[in-house]
Protein backbone atom coordinates (compact mmCIF):
# COMPACT_ATOMS: atom_id res chain seq x y z
CA UNK A 1 0.00 0.00 0.00
CA UNK A 2 2.81 2.42 0.87
CA UNK A 3 4.65 1.56 -2.35
CA UNK A 4 1.52 2.37 -4.35
CA UNK A 5 1.19 5.77 -2.67
CA UNK A 6 4.84 6.59 -3.32
CA UNK A 7 4.50 5.55 -6.95
CA UNK A 8 1.40 7.71 -7.43
CA UNK A 9 3.06 10.72 -5.78
CA UNK A 10 6.17 10.33 -7.93
CA UNK A 11 4.06 10.06 -11.08
CA UNK A 12 2.09 13.19 -10.16
CA UNK A 13 5.28 15.06 -9.37
CA UNK A 14 6.79 14.07 -12.71
CA UNK A 15 3.66 15.18 -14.58
CA UNK A 16 3.69 18.55 -12.83
CA UNK A 17 7.38 19.01 -13.61
CA UNK A 18 6.95 18.11 -17.29
CA UNK A 19 3.92 20.35 -17.66
CA UNK A 20 5.83 23.29 -16.19
CA UNK A 21 8.91 22.65 -18.33
CA UNK A 22 6.81 22.46 -21.50
CA UNK A 23 5.32 25.89 -20.85
CA UNK A 24 8.65 27.68 -20.46
CA UNK A 25 8.94 28.34 -24.20
CA UNK A 26 5.67 30.26 -24.27
CA UNK A 27 6.44 33.81 -23.27
CA UNK A 28 3.91 35.33 -25.72
CA UNK A 29 0.43 36.60 -24.97
CA UNK A 30 -1.11 33.60 -26.72
CA UNK A 31 -0.17 30.04 -25.77
CA UNK A 32 0.45 27.46 -28.48
CA UNK A 33 -2.54 25.41 -27.40
CA UNK A 34 -5.57 27.57 -26.77
CA UNK A 35 -8.95 26.45 -25.50
CA UNK A 36 -11.19 28.83 -27.39
CA UNK A 37 -14.81 29.30 -26.35
CA UNK A 38 -17.39 27.62 -28.51
CA UNK A 39 -19.50 30.75 -28.99
CA UNK A 40 -20.16 31.28 -32.68
CA UNK A 41 -19.20 34.84 -33.56
CA UNK A 42 -17.61 34.41 -37.00
CA UNK A 43 -14.91 36.72 -38.28
CA UNK A 44 -13.35 36.90 -41.72
CA UNK A 45 -9.56 36.90 -41.71
CA UNK A 46 -7.38 38.83 -44.12
CA UNK A 47 -6.44 35.43 -45.57
CA UNK A 48 -10.04 34.96 -46.78
CA UNK A 49 -10.82 32.26 -44.23
CA UNK A 50 -13.79 32.37 -41.84
CA UNK A 51 -12.94 31.69 -38.19
CA UNK A 52 -15.45 30.48 -35.60
CA UNK A 53 -14.58 33.50 -33.43
CA UNK A 54 -11.68 35.90 -32.81
CA UNK A 55 -9.98 33.41 -30.49
CA UNK A 56 -9.66 30.86 -33.31
CA UNK A 57 -8.12 33.51 -35.55
CA UNK A 58 -5.57 34.42 -32.87
CA UNK A 59 -4.81 30.75 -32.28
CA UNK A 60 -4.13 30.34 -36.01
CA UNK A 61 -1.72 33.28 -35.88
CA UNK A 62 0.16 31.65 -33.02
CA UNK A 63 0.22 28.24 -34.66
CA UNK A 64 1.28 29.42 -38.11
CA UNK A 65 3.51 32.33 -36.96
CA UNK A 66 1.63 34.60 -39.39
CA UNK A 67 -0.26 37.82 -38.90
CA UNK A 68 -3.84 37.35 -39.94
CA UNK A 69 -6.09 40.26 -39.04
CA UNK A 70 -9.85 40.55 -38.84
CA UNK A 71 -11.06 41.86 -42.18
CA UNK A 72 -14.66 42.12 -40.99
CA UNK A 73 -17.15 40.51 -38.66
CA UNK A 74 -19.23 37.71 -40.10
CA UNK A 75 -18.29 34.92 -42.50
CA UNK A 76 -16.04 35.62 -45.47
CA UNK A 77 -17.68 36.04 -48.86
CA UNK A 78 -16.34 34.79 -52.19
CA UNK A 79 -14.82 38.17 -53.04
CA UNK A 80 -12.89 38.31 -49.72
CA UNK A 81 -10.28 36.00 -51.19
CA UNK A 82 -9.44 38.44 -53.95
CA UNK A 83 -9.37 41.67 -51.95
CA UNK A 84 -6.56 42.68 -49.64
Amino acid sequence: MTLTRVTVLLALGLLCYLEGAAGQDDQDDYPKHVNCPGAYAPVCGTNGKTYHNICFLKAENRKSLRTIRVKHRGPCQDDDLHES
